[in-house]
This record gives C-alpha cells, structure tokens and sequence, in this order.
C-alpha cells in the first residue's frame, strides 16, 4: 500500500511524494490529513505541511513518517510503522 501527499497539496502523482507502507498505515495518515490537518487549514489556523518519512538500514518501507502543519499555529505527530520507531513509541 502506498501513501501519498495528495490529500494535502494536490501532489499525489508525483513519485517523490509516494511511500510503500505496510496495510493501515494509508488510512491512519488519511484519517489525519482529513480529520485534524484539514480543519485546521480551514480554520485558518495552519498554511504550511509537511509529511516526512524516516528510515532505518537499506529498508524502502519508512520506520515513521512525520506530520507536520503550521503557521501560524503548530501541530505535529510521528506515525510510527517499524523498527527502533516502534520502541520509541512505547517510551513515549
């Protein structure tokens, strides 16, 4: 399954906007994008977003993928998939 930004910037179709993610995954940063990010852009609240994805080894399937929307506000949060992302999570 793969994840893309077209829910945020209309960029979807581009490749180097395009991850391999495991079942889930797709739908939870939807779920995001939609219910929380999209609110907030309409509210006027954020202008800006950003979604990057973080690896471990040789792996093409990203450990985490960063959200981020701002300006002028902030919201942020860390999908976590795999790897040392998931012992992360559970620290925190």
């Amino acid at each position: 399954m793969a994840v893309g930004a077209a829910a945020a910037d209309g960029e979807g179709d581009d490749p180097r906007n395009v991850v391999s993610v495991p079942v889930g995954i797709a739908a939870a940063k939807a779920g995001m994008d939609q219910n929380v990010i999209a609110p907030l852009v309409e509210e006027g609240l954020v202008s800006q977003y950003s979604a990057t994805p973080a690896y471990q080894g040789g792996s093409f399937i990203p450990t985490a993928i960063r959200v981020v929307a701002s300006d002028p506000g902030q919201f942020s949060r860390t999908i976590h998939i795999q790897g040392d992302a998931l012992a992360r999570s559970a620290e925190s």
